[in-house]
């Protein structure tokens, strides 16, 4: 996904992208192909692509197939049409997934809380 650049200073500057096509296969597919019938963890970091991840597992979280969700999710866009983190969580709450713990948060110059990894279940961990 492209950098945000109108979002001053929770962005990087000075940042040379380039673009690179790549095949790409979503989950479910995956793991219909490969006869994989459970994930314990899905551990996603995909740089603001997480939803489509997500989306792409549709299946394996609608028949209770994953077990614990780790994800990087972004609190301030970093990069151009990235969900956030209520995005990643309304979605997950439609297969019971809630929010168990946010691990590595950081924060932007002025201390704003931009970023972290969460972890999701069906039933909070202790």
């Amino acid at each position: 996904m492209p950098i945000n650049k109108n979002n001053g200073k929770d962005t990087l500057s000075n940042i040379t992208i380039d673009k690179i096509d790549v095949t790409t296969e979503t989950i479910d597919s995956f793991c219909f192909r490969n006869g994989i019938d459970q994930i314990d963890i899905l551990k996603i970091d995909v740089q603001g692509g997480e939803l489509l991840v997500l989306e792409g597992a549709k299946d394996k979280l609608k028949n209770g197939e994953v077990t614990l969700i780790y994800t990087e999710v972004e609190f301030s866009p970093l990069y151009v049409n990235q969900p956030l983190f209520n995005d990643i969580e309304k979605y997950l709450l439609e297969f019971g997934f809630k929010l168990n713990k946010i691990y590595y948060e950081k924060n932007n110059v002025s201390g704003k809380f931009i970023s972290g990894n969460a972890i999701f279940t069906k039933e909070l961990l202790k």
